[in-house]
Formats: structure tokens, sequence, C-alpha cells
């Protein structure tokens, strides 16, 4: 109950937030943030509404199109899915668009693409982070191929050392 009304209390804030905004980019971000709002709180229909107006507000914006393609990934509609990753990346190829398309494609059990796509976020020097390595590992981890998985997963430990996960894996 407390979490529902922190929750509540989060998307109020996001709608006040929005309601003074006036520039698109900003509108979209602020409704993308209020659509994965809604769709942690199982709100099927409202996050739909407010990623596709995020989308519409800013349709080359790699942010507002993952999002989407969470929200068809949340679904199970993978296929969708994976075209909305695919049109994230294709507007801004950058690590955090790679590196969340590279997820999905591990949920799917696709180590191949999925490595290759960490490979290309590992190529953003801007966008090198803990994540990055914390989710190739585990990726590779899932998939058995420890000579891949541990040095991701020891350079996430210099990112972020109490990853008891992490720890738990490797020691």
């Amino acid at each position: 109950m407390i979490l529902n009304k922190k929750i509540f209390f989060v998307g109020f804030l996001f709608l006040v937030a929005c309601a003074s905004v006036h520039q698109n980019q900003e509108s979209a971000e602020c409704n993308m943030r209020l659509g994965l709002a809604y769709l942690t709180q199982g709100e099927i229909e409202h996050a739909y509404r407010k990623l596709q107006l995020a989308v519409t507000q800013a349709p080359s914006d790699p942010e507002s199109l993952s999002a989407m393609a969470y929200y068809y990934e949340y679904l199970g509609e993978n296929e969708k899915a994976r075209r909305w990753y695919r049109r994230a990346i294709s507007q801004a190829p950058g690590g955090k668009t790679y590196n969340n398309y590279a997820v999905f494609l591990c949920k799917q059990k696709e180590y191949q693409h999925a490595m290759r796509a960490f490979d290309e976020a590992f190529k953003d020097p801007n966008y090198l982070t803990y994540k990055t390595y914390r989710n190739a590992g585990l990726c590779a981890y899932s998939f058995h191929d420890l000579a891949t998985a541990q040095p991701l997963l020891q350079k996430a430990l210099k990112y972020y050392p109490n990853d008891e996960e992490i720890r738990k894996l490797l020691f």
C-alpha cells in the first residue's frame, strides 16, 4: 500500500512537471517516464498512451523508442519489441541503446547477437558503465560462457565492488 502511494506520488510529480513543459523533447521525456511508471504499476493502457505520445512528440529520441520497445517486451510481443529496439538504434547507435537491445537479445536466448550488441555498446566511450559490463557478463554466464563472463564481471566489480550477485558468481 505504501509503495502504491509512493509510485502515485512520483507519477503525480511527473504529471505536474509535464504540464509546465512546452518543448517537445522535454515533454516526450516526461511522457516516457510516466509511461514507464504506469507500466510498473500494471496500468498497460495508460502506459501505452503516454509512451505513444512520447514517440509522437520526439520520433527520433532513442530513449522514447527504447521505452516503447520495453513496453512490447513487457507484454511478450517480442517481434514488436525487436522492431522498436532496432528503430532506436537506427536513430542513435550509442552505448545505452545497444546495451538495452543486447539485454533483450539475451533474454530471447540469442547469445551471439546479444554479445555483438554488447560489443557495440563497449565502443561508446561515453557509455562504458558498470551496467554494460554487468549485463554482458551475466548474459555470458547464463549461457555458460565462463571464459567471457569472468573478465566482464570483474570489470563490473571495479565500478561497483558491492554487487553481491556478481561477487557470489566470481568467488
